[in-house]
């Protein structure tokens, strides 16, 4: 996996770890859509790693 695909799932685990927490915690457009594709492509690198380790 590279390092950029490792910064991004912590800092998704960050958010997800803030919305645990804070009464409220809203995300909008302009801070989600630019990381769309990045998850996209995470999603399928994970996914792949899986399916080989079977």
């Amino acid at each position: 996996m590279r390092k950029e695909s490792g910064t991004l799932y912590a800092h998704l685990f960050d958010w997800r770890q803030e919305t645990d927490y804070a009464d409220f915690k809203d995300f909008n457009e302009a801070t989600v859509k630019p990381l769309l594709e990045e998850v996209h492509q995470l999603n399928n690198l994970l996914t792949r790693l899986i399916e080989e380790g079977k």
